[in-house]
C-alpha cells in the first residue's frame, strides 16, 4: 500500500471532512462514504486477478459519488476538499480503466498478468495533468 497513491489519496480526504459542518446525519454518511472509499481500495488491491480488485475499485467509486452528493447537497465551498475529492474521482477512475484493459487481457489470454504488478496510480503515471502532486507542496 506504500505506493498506492489512490489509496493515499482516500485517506487525506478523509482526514480532510473531520472539520466540515453539517447536519449530523450527513455528517456519519459522508464519513461512512470516505471511509468505504479507503477500504474497498485496501481490499481489492489484496485480490489476485484484475476481474476482482475491479469489483472493489467500482465499490469505491459508488462511494466516491456519495461522498460528491452529500458534498453538493450541504453546498460546501472549501475549495481544499473539492479539489482532493475531484482528484480522488479522477484516480478512482482511471484504475477502473486500468483494470477493465486487464480483465480484457486476461479474458484474450489467461496467463496474462500486469508485468509490474504495481497499480497504474503507484507512481502517479495516470494523475491527471492539471492537478499537482500533492507530495511535492
Amino acid at each position: 500500500m506504500k505506493n498506492f497513491r489512490t489509496y493515499k489519496l482516500s485517506i487525506e480526504f478523509f482526514h480532510e471532512i473531520d472539520g466540515l459542518r453539517m447536519p449530523h446525519f450527513l455528517k456519519e454518511q459522508l464519513e461512512r462514504a470516505a471511509s468505504s472509499i479507503t477500504l474497498n481500495l485496501a481490499e481489492g488491491s489484496g485480490k489476485r486477478t484484475s476481474k476482482d480488485q475491479r469489483k472493489f475499485y467500482f465499490q469505491a467509486f459508488g462511494s466516491y459519488k456519495e461522498c460528491k452528493a452529500i458534498i453538493e447537497l450541504t453546498k460546501h465551498k472549501n475549495h481544499k476538499i473539492n479539489a482532493k475529492l475531484e482528484i480522488l474521482g479522477s484516480h478512482l477512475w482511471n484504475l477502473i480503466q486500468f483494470h477493465n484493459t486487464q480483465t480484457k487481457l486476461q479474458n484474450i489470454n489467461p496467463k496474462h498478468q500486469p508485468s509490474t504488478g504495481q497499480h497504474p496510480t503507484a507512481n502517479n503515471s495516470l494523475q491527471p495533468k492539471d492537478s499537482k502532486d500533492s507530495s511535492s507542496s
